[in-house]
């Protein structure tokens, strides 16, 4: 027996907290996560820290009743309760594996269970400490990345003697005795691979002998491990069908065979049979005419050029009164010779066994058997998983329920492909119509997975499940490793993981799904981009602001071909693509239609043809803030001959909806801006607010069309009758009109 054992590749979780699950006994008394507030209620914070004052975030934190200690709400620490003011309350705070609760912050006392009421908000702090950092002597392990940044909460083993007697996540203090030798190691995590100690000990077991009262400060350095792009270049499957995936009768399976042929001898000898299928499978059954009489029926599958082949095969009992009942899968040549090789479940009054049978035979019958293997054992079971792996020739491999029963390189098969896949019971027993079921059929090209390209330090190749299982395991040999899966069921799911000859963790591939064998899979060079820099924002106007980047530092191997833009509106608690994909290798743009009121915050990923990069550092900007204007009005003085306003409505009735020109012009009597002025005022925005600016009313001869003139007379604040007014920002400056000649034909 032999199969790819269940080798655990490091795999641990990051701690950002610590969890419980904490199971209540029985009672009458019913709990919920939320506290309900009422009248006269004020709010509890719970907060849990270390003794040298460093917080601890995740630990689990109840609020009872004092009296049935039922819970009334739960959190994790730091964690807010809403109480009634004046009503007696127990505060219990839960350990963490070596995190033990110490005392009250408050008080000093060191009973778990507080008992408080309170009249207003109240914070209370839980003091903790780290049991596992009790000793005469102490080793601390830390963890960062190459250039010195802090990797919390990588796991971490103490060793003595080859056992292991403490672990924790870094940062990881371990109390230990005085003059004795330790060992402590560190495990890998996602794309981060152990490198070296700080002390240049590249063995990630580190060996400590401790002294009397001595401190060990050792620190764990981690270089990332890039991602390779992995290209699927050849698909191992061949043909598939689920078998269960339909109902249909004999009938209907005949007229609309597609894939399965369907015959046998059983209509020949006018013996009884069927066939269908339905959510138990594809069902056929034969019946003998009389005793020894044998008769079969058969699916039988094109022919497939194919190197496995799968299905799961059930017979319908384990004993019969008397002859051989045989459900069995075939694989054989399709040349004219029966040659064929068989997992077969064989029935009779002794009861149910398996066997791998090779046959070989001439055109028309078998002329010789040969039991490669067989189990002899009592009580077998009536369904089995079937796997059967040749070329034909000189090699055969069969898994039963993915256990390998059978393997020989050296045989002489005589069946070259393409090979026909037969479904069939065969039947000698009269007494009763037996169907024997088929499912999960599939045959692929191959057993193996090849992975080519590999880096050239390619030492060890595993195919690593998503609980860190490795499925299986290839030495590299010319940037090539060949994965034998051929024991497990199809499709599989995983990574692909290559390792050097220190068993470092040199890359790793995406997660692949659908993985048959004779996949096979090219481990591009290029990678991911590196992420733009130096990105800036500036508000360019009161509703645009510029983004500006620079393009990566590495491309990855791989062009450019555009960058993706979010951004944020609520200090980066969320985000948003406002671009996708700007395909260009511009490194600017200009988000418009913007408002006055957020802070946007951006950041810029670049875009190559293996994927999008990490995103840029961020930028921030606010759009341009509106300064307060000038703001000019335009009035009529009040004459019989006109209308009372030159607005369509105003206070005094009605007007015409007519308006007057004005300029606003700067200390060089430049030309800032013009507008329209009427008792509804207009006003020049954007101004500095430093500067002053110059207004001139302008007279409107032959005005709006009419025959008549509308001249401006003065200033509504001191009747001045100077033009331009000079005026800053914040300014509201009234003009006013009269009108001559034949005022009253028009506006």
């Amino acid at each position: 027996m032999s199969q790819i054992g269940n080798k655990k590749l490091s795999q641990k979780f990051l701690l950002v907290g610590f969890f419980v699950l904490v199971t209540l006994s029985s009672g009458p008394a019913m709990f919920s996560n939320v506290a309900h507030a009422a009248t006269g209620t004020s709010t509890l914070t719970v907060n849990t820290q270390a003794a040298n004052g460093t917080m601890i975030t995740g630990l689990f934190v109840t609020l009872e009743d004092p009296t049935t200690l039922a819970v009334i709400s739960w959190g994790f620490s730091p964690v807010s309760f809403t109480l009634q003011q004046g009503q007696n309350y127990l505060v219990v705070p839960s350990d963490y594996n070596n995190i033990i609760f110490d005392n009250w912050s408050d008080s000093g006392s060191n009973i778990r269970e507080k008992s408080i009421a309170i009249t207003s908000d109240a914070l209370i702090t839980a003091i903790y400490r780290d049991q596992s950092a009790i000793g005469p002597s102490s080793v601390t392990v830390k963890s960062s990345d190459d250039l010195g940044i802090s990797l919390p909460g990588f796991y971490t083993i103490l060793q003595q003697n080859g056992t292991t007697i403490k672990d924790g996540f870094t940062p990881q203090s371990f109390g230990v005795n005085n003059n004795q030798q330790y060992q402590t190691g560190v495990e890998d995590y996602g794309n981060y691979t152990f490198s070296h100690w700080g002390d240049n000990v590249t063995d990630r077991l580190h060996s400590i002998t401790t002294g009397t009262g001595t401190t060990t400060n050792l620190s764990a350095i981690y270089k990332t491990v890039s991602t390779l792009h992995t290209n699927q270049i050849k698909f191992g499957l061949v043909a598939k069908d689920p078998l269960n995936n339909e109902t249909k009768t004999q009938q209907q399976l005949v007229a609309n065979s597609r894939y399965w042929i369907y015959g046998g001898d059983a209509p020949a000898r006018n013996a009884p049979y069927d066939f269908f299928k339905n959510i138990l499978g594809l069902n056929i059954g034969v019946q003998a005419t009389s005793d020894g009489a044998w008769a079969g029926i058969y699916a039988a599958s094109p022919r497939e050029t194919a190197t496995l082949f799968h299905s799961v095969v059930t017979t319908p009992v384990s004993t019969i009164p008397n002859q051989f009942y045989e459900n069995a899968m075939y694989v054989q040549t399709s040349q004219a010779k029966i040659n064929y090789v068989t997992c077969v479940a064989i029935t009779s009054s002794a009861g149910t066994s398996w066997a791998v049978v090779y046959t070989g035979g001439n055109a028309t019958q078998a002329t010789q058997f040969h039991v490669l293997w067989a189990d002899t054992s009592a009580n077998q079971p009536l369904t089995r998983d079937c796997t059967i792996i040749t070329n034909g020739n000189n090699y055969l491999k069969v898994y039963l329920d993915h256990n390998m029963v059978y393997t020989n390189s050296t045989l002489d098969l005589q069946m070259p492909g393409p090979f026909n896949v037969f479904l069939e019971p065969q039947s000698s027993y009269p007494g009763k119509l037996l169907n024997g079921t088929f499912l999960d059929y599939y045959i692929t090209a191959g057993e193996d997975v090849k992975v080519i390209n590999l880096p050239a330090s390619a030492d060890t190749v595993y195919l690593v499940d998503s609980a860190g299982n490795a499925l299986a395991t290839a030495k590299a040999g010319g940037n090539t490793a060949d994965l034998d899966v051929g024991a497990y069921h199809f499709p599989l799911a995983g990574t692909i993981k290559v390792y050097d000859s220190n068993n470092v963790l040199i890359t790793s591939s995406p997660a692949i799904p659908d993985i048959y064998g004779g996949n096979e899979y090219s481990m591009n060079s290029s990678t991911l981009p590196q992420p733009p820099t130096a990105l800036t924002a500036s508000a360019t106007s009161l509703s645009q602001i510029k983004l500006s980047w620079t393009t990566p530092v590495d491309n990855g191997g791989s062009t450019i071909t555009g960058y993706e833009i979010d951004r944020s509106d609520d200090s980066q608690n969320t985000w948003s693509a406002i671009v996708q994909n700007t395909g260009t290798t511009s490194t600017s743009y200009n988000d418009t239609g913007l408002s006055s009121t957020p802070v946007y915050t951006y950041r810029v990923s670049a875009i190559n043809s293996i994927g999008t990069s990490s995103p840029s550092n961020t930028a921030t900007a606010t759009t341009q803030v509106a300064s307060p204007g000038i703001t000019v009005y335009a009035h009529r003085i009040p004459a019989a001959y006109w209308d009372p306003c030159f607005a369509a409505t105003c206070s005094a009735g009605t007007g015409p909806d007519a308006a007057m020109f004005v300029t606003l012009l700067d200390s060089a009597n430049n030309v800032v801006q013009t507008g329209f002025a009427n008792e509804d005022g207009y006003t020049f925005l954007g101004l500095n607010s430093n500067s002053t600016y110059y207004v001139y009313p302008a007279d409107c001869s032959s005005c709006h069309g009419s025959t008549h003139d509308v001249i401006f007379q003065y200033w509504g604040d001191d009747h001045s009758t100077v033009r331009p007014r000079a005026a800053t920002v914040g300014a509201n400056l009234h003009e006013w009109y009269s009108c001559t000649n034949n005022c009253a034909g028009g506006p």
